[in-house]
Parts: structure tokens; C-alpha cells; sequence
């Protein structure tokens, strides 16, 4: 009996044969089987190496789609910023982004959905996280939201989104709830959740806990927020800590701190 083996990369093909007449004509079985396997392992090669392509390619789309639609949100804030959404156009923001118009609105469908964006963007800075962010500290924790939310009125961009949401909203309505929703609101809603929390484990005893933080939102802008929108008075951040530590007295305390 004589041993002919073959070994691919991934398996061996072992066939036994008589010597003599068998011996040539296993030899001739076992290479067209070899071949076989052969074939197959190299076609199941090409088929993970051309996943693998695919996988990428899509990965590296994804980035430059995201990188662009950055540029355009951030070219848009200048134009919008500075010539206000009415005077503001789509050619202004295609110039500073480049390229063809086609592909601006095959990112954004109008000016109206592009001016959107930006207000849902800056709205989201003022609240940080989320519920899971609160600590076993209830002062600490809306200490840390009403100066986030403070610093965030005050930013230029801020402003001046704020000054034209007003502007725009009787002839862009949605502007409106969209930015209160972002802002302001998320910002109630987690003062809100706080409160609760409080009142559950025993820390704090704040009743009516949703009023409690339409109040605290409210002493938080006090003149800060108009001074700066009106005036054009930007708070030092020793204003803005005294403006959150005061309105953190009233509420827990029901005074002012003398």
C-alpha cells in the first residue's frame, strides 16, 4: 500500500491506494480534488477580501459625508449670524463652502431645513448629558447645570440665534417650539427629573418639583441674559456664579442670601 498526500492551506487530503494500475489512477482522482479545494479556499479569500473592501469604502463615505456636512453647518452659522436668516442665502453659504449647489441642497433641502439644524445644534449645548450624569449631590448637580446653561446663553452664537429665532418665528413657526424644546425645555426637564430624585431618597424635600424648576430656569436668565441680548453686556463668569448660587438660595431657601 503506498501514501499519497497532498496539504492545502487549510486541510490535508490523505488517499491510500494499491501500487500498480490504482497508483495512477488515484494519483489522477486526488489531484483534480486537490485542484477543487485549491479553487474553492482562493474563492472564498477573494470573496472576504472584497467584504472587507466594501466595508471600508462605506466606512471612509460615511467620514467625508460627515466632514462635510460640518463644513456646511459651520459656514452656515457665519452667514446666518451675520446677515440674519431673512437677508441670508443659499449662495451665500455655497460660496464660503465650495462646490457645486446641488450637492449643498443634497445635504440640506432648503434654507429653511439648513437654518433648522444650526437652531437644534446650539440649543443642545445648553443642557449637559443626561440623567445619568447626577450625582449623590443635589446641589452640586443643578450648580453644575445653571452654570452650563448661563455660559451657553451668554455665547455669541447663542445671542444671536436667540435675537433671530424671535425675528423669524412669525414667518417660520416651527423655529420657535424647536429651540424652546432644545433648550430651555431640556433644561426644565432635568432640573424636573433632579427635584424628583430628591424628593424620593429624602435629600430634599421640594414640592411641586416641575414648577420648582420653571422657577430656577427663570432665575437663572434674571438681567444677565437681557443685558447681554439687548445691551450687549456680557456677565463675568464671577456674575454668572453669583447669579447661580443666588438663584440656588431661593430656591432651596426662599430667600436671597444676605
Amino acid at each position: 500500500m503506498k501514501l499519497l498526500c497532498f496539504r492545502s492551506r487549510r486541510q490535508s487530503i490523505v488517499i491510500a491506494a494499491n501500487q500498480g494500475g490504482l497508483e495512477k489512477q488515484a494519483s489522477y482522482g486526488l489531484l483534480a480534488l486537490f485542484s477543487t479545494v485549491v479553487m474553492r479556499e482562493n474563492r472564498d479569500v477573494k470573496k472576504h477580501d472584497s467584504h472587507a473592501g466594501k466595508v471600508r469604502k462605506t466606512e471612509g463615505h460615511a467620514r467625508r459625508q460627515a466632514a462635510k456636512r460640518d463644513e456646511i453647518l459651520a459656514a452656515a452659522k457665519k452667514v446666518f449670524f451675520v446677515k440674519g436668516y431673512a437677508r441670508a442665502s443659499m449662495d451665500d453659504i455655497q460660496q464660503i463652502v465650495g462646490g457645486s449647489k446641488l450637492t449643498l441642497y443634497r445635504y440640506f433641502p432648503s434654507k429653511e431645513a439648513l437654518y433648522a439644524e444650526i437652531v437644534h445644534e446650539v440649543a443642545n449645548q445648553m443642557v449637559p448629558g443626561s440623567e445619568s450624569e447626577f450625582t449623590n449631590d443635589l446641589i452640586a448637580d443643578i450648580r453644575a447645570l445653571g452654570k452650563r446653561y448661563v455660559s451657553t446663553l451668554l455665547l455669541p452664537e447663542t445671542l444671536e440665534l436667540f435675537r433671530g429665532v424671535i425675528a423669524e418665528a412669525p414667518h417660520f413657526p416651527e423655529l420657535g417650539p424647536l429651540f424652546f424644546k432644545n433648550g430651555p425645555g431640556r433644561l426644565m426637564e432635568s432640573l424636573e427629573k433632579r427635584f424628583q430624585i430628591a424628593n424620593e431618597s429624602g435629600e430634599w424635600k421640594i414640592p411641586r418639583s416641575s414648577l420648582a424648576a420653571e422657577h430656577f430656569a427663570g432665575m437663572l436668565r434674571t438681567n444677565i441674559h437681557w443685558k447681554a441680548l439687548i445691551v450687549g453686556h456680557i456677565a463675568s463668569e464671577r456674575e454668572i456664579n453669583s447669579c447661580v448660587e443666588e438663584a440656588i438660595q431661593t430656591l432651596l431657601h426662599g430667600s436671597v442670601s444676605s
